[in-house]
């Protein structure tokens, strides 16, 4: 195992806004276990490595370290299937893409920190329920 593991969980459980206990929570561990971890003192085993990718939304290969093939640039689960969907598109496809993904970023609801889309998207979903919730009656 590379000796950057225990940096690079600290790091991106930071990225994520997780605690220690937080994302010890999650995966099941100790906190004294996730702390070992990311100070070096003890290696996780395959499965815990699994989890820590899957809980803060990266790759093995990016947890680990490890630098990314050069057909396959995705930081995360989300990147990647935008890439795969991307790559599925033809060259008017892709194109057109882009200029659109650009578009996206010059306005301020969304571009900005990871936190801002956070809590953009928490918006969202607490006003889908809302929406839901409200059901039109049937006229009499």
């Amino acid at each position: 195992m590379s000796s950057s593991l225990g940096p690079q969980i600290a790091r991106y459980r930071k990225q994520a806004g997780l605690s220690q206990k937080d994302l010890a929570a999650l995966l099941g561990i100790s906190s004294a276990a996730l702390s070992q971890y990311e100070n070096s003192k003890r290696e996780p085993n395959l499965l815990v490595i699994t989890s820590l990718a899957r809980a803060l939304n990266t790759t093995i290969d990016a947890l680990l370290g490890l630098e990314p093939l050069p057909d396959l640039v995705a930081q995360n689960r989300g990147e990647y299937a935008l890439l795969r969907h991307f790559r599925g598109l033809n060259a008017l496809g892709q194109k057109r893409i882009l200029g659109d993904i650009a578009g996206l970023g010059e306005l301020p609801k969304y571009s900005g920190s990871a936190e801002d889309a956070r809590l953009q998207q928490k918006t969202i979903l607490t006003n889908d329920v809302k929406t839901v919730r409200k059901k039109p009656r049937k006229p009499l």
